[in-house]
């Protein structure tokens, strides 16, 4: 108790009285030390919660069951702001205790020995006309849609595991390409064969080089899954594309009995996202916000992956399309339970694949 007294103490803010007051932490923000004296804030390092003077912009989850304030106020987060809000603020020297818990994929990234470099990278400034700055290697970070993600940049080469077996019981080799927000790992195939992993060419390809879709009249073969006059459409009379047809193939011969009926290593819920937001214009500047334009028949269509980077500011995200198809175009297995996002509820995708 002593020690909980003397840790309230060192560190408060002081509020004015007022109905509500909010705290706006958003990522890149450089000042978020805490000057004054009624607010106590304590990050889980280890499983302990030690004192900061800072409230965290990336890397903690706010527990809000741990956190309280007294005179009645009640702190709270809110994820589409990325701040706080202290509500029934209605008395003089109220003071709070905050509580940030790691997120769970920091526990990941700790839990593989790796650190992140603690910032996301500029976009702007990687062609070669700038410098090819390809030598800032590590572990970065970006917001996905369900927390802090951290992605592999650079000529990493501490990033190899060996998962599953082929239909020869030869070991498969694949590369971490990323921790997704919700804990999850991300990889992409890297070979076959109980040696080394491969690092460039054929070897790295699990099928063989062929179209997407043989298709190219119509926008919906821009899709893993279609249908006829509908943009985000999945599949609902069984329309596939050639890379969804061979993928399930592949899978079923390789890593089907890695399911062990949803007890295995792979996420049931883990999913594709085909991007199919759109324009019909390259001056429209793509947000989450931006409705679609387009995306049907043989319509001229802009794609979200071109609109982010044809522009001047590059627009690279984890995020998967707007916030109006995020379950159209996140292509999820028939048993996807879902998962949290941090500001549009459970997404639980198409539900419509064969295999995970």
């Amino acid at each position: 108790m002593n020690k909980y007294i003397k840790y309230l103490s060192l560190v408060f803010i002081g509020f004015s009285v007022t109905l509500g007051i909010m705290y706006v932490n958003s990522r890149g923000n450089t000042s978020n030390e805490i000057n004054s004296k009624q607010m106590a804030v304590f990050i889980e390092e280890d499983g302990e919660y030690k004192v900061s003077k800072t409230i965290p912009t990336s890397g903690y989850e706010f527990n809000e069951e741990r956190s309280f304030c007294n005179n009645g106020a009640k702190p709270s987060w809110n994820s589409l702001t990325n701040g706080l809000k202290i509500s029934n603020l209605t008395k003089d020297k109220t003071s709070c205790m905050l509580y940030f818990d790691e997120s769970v994929s920091k526990k990941v990234l700790k839990g593989l020995y790796l650190e992140s470099e603690g910032k996301t990278n500029n976009f702007d400034g990687t062609a070669c006309s700038d410098g090819c700055t390809y030598n800032e290697n590590g572990v970065y970070e970006a917001d996905d849609d369900f927390g802090d993600s951290y992605y592999f940049r650079g000529t990493v080469d501490n990033n190899w595991v060996k998962f599953g077996t082929d239909s020869n019981n030869q070991p498969i080799w694949w590369r971490i390409i990323r921790i997704n927000g919700d804990g999850t790992i991300r990889l992409i195939y890297a070979g076959i064969g109980s040696s080394a992993p491969e690092t460039k060419g054929e070897g790295t390809n699990a099928l063989t080089n062929q179209g997407f879709n043989s298709d190219y009249s119509n926008s919906k073969y821009a899709g893993y899954q279609y249908e006829n006059n509908n943009a985000h459409g999945f599949g609902k009379v069984k329309e596939q594309s050639n890379a969804y047809n061979k993928l399930m193939e592949w899978f079923q011969k390789n890593l089907a009995d890695e399911l062990d009926g949803g007890n295995g290593k792979i996420d049931e819920s883990a999913g594709f996202c085909n991007d199919r937001s759109n324009s019909t214009s390259t001056s429209t500047s793509w947000s989450e916000d931006m409705p679609d334009e387009a995306g049907t028949g043989t319509n001229v269509t802009y794609y979200g992956a071109y609109l982010r980077l044809v522009n001047t500011n590059k627009q690279p995200t984890l995020k998967c399309g707007t916030k109006y198809y995020k379950n159209e175009d996140y292509f999820t297995y028939t048993g996807a339970k879902g998962i949290q996002s941090t500001a549009n509820g459970i997404i639980t995708g198409t539900q419509s694949l064969e295999y995970p």
